[in-house]
């Protein structure tokens, strides 16, 4: 039998409890901008600012999550007119997603706020600690498809 102590000394735990404890900070701070957005609907707002015509497939691609959360995370974001589905000029299968002139001003909104939580959360480390636990979680996300 596993004992509690053996789990909460897991890396995956500790993980899993700091993944939980950050994003719940995040969110706070995109609160205080006024914004009902959750951090992984900033994430793809975030994403289309500097990748504007790109595909849903390559959302799932570079966020790790599934095509059912995106898919439902889009339609939330287009809901609330933050972005806008093009069909594609060569294959009309395909939609490329752009943000609106709402979902810029949404990202000029927020932008500052996240800026804040990501200075406050890299002043906890020097530079060499952070290229370290930047190695390390690129290491553990290196796990994706291996089961």
């Amino acid at each position: 039998m596993v004992k509690w102590k053996e789990v909460t000394h897991s890396v995956g735990y500790k993980i899993y409890k700091t993944n939980g404890l950050l994003r719940n900070l995040f969110q706070k701070t995109i609160h205080e901008s006024g914004s009902d957005l959750t951090p992984e609907q900033w994430g793809i707002i975030n994403y289309l600012k500097f990748n504007p015509g790109v595909t849903q497939t390559k959302i799932v691609q570079v966020s790790g999550r599934d095509q059912t959360s995106i898919t439902r995370m889009l339609d939330g974001l287009q809901k609330k007119k933050l972005i806008e589905r093009k069909k594609d000029d060569d294959d009309r299968r395909v939609f490329r997603i752009y943000l609106t002139v709402s979902g810029k001003k949404m990202y000029n909104l927020i932008l500052p706020y996240s800026k804040k939580y990501n200075d406050r959360l890299n002043g906890m480390f020097s530079e060499a600690e952070r290229k370290k636990l930047f190695e390390l979680l690129d290491r553990l996300s290196s796990l994706r498809g291996i089961s």
